[in-house]
Parts: C-alpha cells; structure tokens; sequence
C-alpha cells in the first residue's frame, strides 16, 4: 500500500471514529449542567413479606391491591409514600454533577405528557406475553404520571417496547426542551434482617426485619439514548431502621410507612450516586 494513500486512509478513520464517538456521547455524561423530567414515579400497591409465614398473605395483598383507597391497613397511604419518593428522588438527582431534576407535572407542558402516555398505551401490545391492561389499577403514580412499570422498559425480549418508549422519550425532550427522562418503578416489601435470616427458616420469619424497597429505573437522554438503568433484574435496598417480626408478618400501618420511607431514602441516594459516576 502507498505510504502515502495508507496516512490518508488512517486520517479518515480516525476523524470518522472520532465523529462517531460525538454523536453517541451524551450530554447526561458530560460536566454541562442538565435538566431532567421525572416523568414516571410509581409504587406498586402492595408491600410484600419475602420471610416465613408473613409471604404466604401475599396473594390477599395482590386482591386488596386494586381498592380505590390504596390502602392495606389503617395509616399506611400509598399516595403519600408515592409523592415523598418523588421529592426524595428530585432532591437526590439535583445533587448529581449539574443536574436540575424536577416533575414533568412541573413543566406545565401537559400535552407533552399526555402525548407520551399516549404513545406508551398504543405500545403496549409490544410487552411480551401480553400483561392485563388493567394491572395499572395496582399502581400508584406521583403526580398523576402516566403509567409505566419500568421493568418492561429493559427486559430480556423487550426491544421493540424500548425503543418506542425511547423515541416517545425523545419526543418529549424536544417538546419541552428537557435533556433526560427519568422513569421509576418501586416494588415495597420487608424481611428479616441479618444473621435473623439463619433463623428465620425455624422461627416462620420471627426475628429481626428492614423494610425492602426493589427499585428499577431508566434513564433516557434527549437524543433517546439508554444512559443509565437497572438492569434485567431490580436492586434491593433496606432501611436503615429495624423492628421485630412475629412470624415473618408486621402490620402494614403508619410505623410500617415510616420504614419505607426510610429504605426509599437509601435507595434515592445509592441511585443517584451510582448513576452519576
């Protein structure tokens, strides 16, 4: 090969590597400061026991799940939950390089929101196995968000889903003039805690428990970039806060909330400082 055609050819492919590398570089990456929309904030109406006795009343939760008043027992309110891990979330990522996190509700630019819901329901078909419309009903939004459980989002078979919900994502950034979208799904739950698990198998769950919050959530940037997610599976974190199981079960009431909360909280700030590294 001529020297000379051989330094050409090696220039080229670097400044075409190189204009590849921008494009697909985000802005969610970089050190410029960056508005993102939280524009999915949901919290499953059920909070689960995963120990002993207390997993077997599960399955009641699941019915009880779809009342109105979202509500297991006397004191616990989901909508309350869903609105303080919104605020949590919101504070947690403004803390992230320079990013501003704020509520899509926030934005005034409900069209855009509505046009996003939109194009997630006409998508729907694409989820497989098909999941009941209906299991919405389960659901608690912030806000008032549209509906979209999360772990559709980035699942093993779910790429046709992903990208509608990607370039839906993207549209809305240009309709609003935002730089990301921030989605999020939360699962509740609690367990035995520690060196309580040994036990746990010969007492039906007694012992020591935290509260669990499963956690999965992506990031889309305004080009409809996947920037950021949980994975294929949710992470788990636990309150910091402890209290005693009796049987693997604890009253789903107001104390129960508290600790929630409290396991919303780690999950906010782990998140947020996993994804801004």
């Amino acid at each position: 090969m001529d020297k000379r055609f051989f330094l050409t050819f090696l220039i080229l492919s670097l400044v075409l590597v190189s204009g590849s590398f921008a494009e697909n570089k985000s802005v969610l990456t970089s050190d410029a400061p960056a508005k993102i929309a939280i524009l999915g904030m949901g919290v499953y109406n059920v909070v689960g026991a995963t120990d002993g006795l207390g997993a077997l009343s599960n399955v009641g939760q699941e019915t009880e799940a779809t009342k109105d008043d979202k509500s297991l027992a006397e004191g616990f309110d989901f909508k309350e939950v869903t609105q303080q891990a919104l605020s949590q979330y919101k504070a947690k990522l403004s803390g992230v390089r320079k990013w501003q996190a704020v509520s899509a509700k926030e934005l005034g630019k409900d069209e855009a929101i509505a046009k996003f819901a939109k194009a997630l329901k006409d998508n729907f078909g694409k989820i497989p196995g098909k999941p009941s419309e209906e299991r919405y009903k389960r659901w608690t939004q912030a806000d008032g968000l549209p509906f979209v459980e999360v772990v559709w989002v980035d699942c093993l078979g779910c790429g046709d889903y992903q990208k509608a919900v990607m370039e839906a994502a993207k549209q809305f950034c240009l309709d609003t003039g935002m730089d990301g979208v921030w989605l999020q799904s939360l699962y509740l739950g609690y367990g035995t805690k520690g060196a309580s698990k040994f036990f746990s198998s010969f007492t039906g769950g007694s012992g020591q428990g935290t509260a669990i919050v499963s956690a999965v959530y992506v990031l889309i940037d305004r080009d409809g970039q996947l920037v950021a997610s949980s994975g294929k599976t949710a992470e788990e974190y636990r309150s910091e806060e402890s209290f005693m199981m009796v049987g693997g079960t604890k009253t789903i009431d107001k104390e129960m909330m508290r600790y929630e909360l409290d396991a919303i909280g780690v999950s906010a700030k782990e998140i947020s400082e996993k994804v801004g590294k």
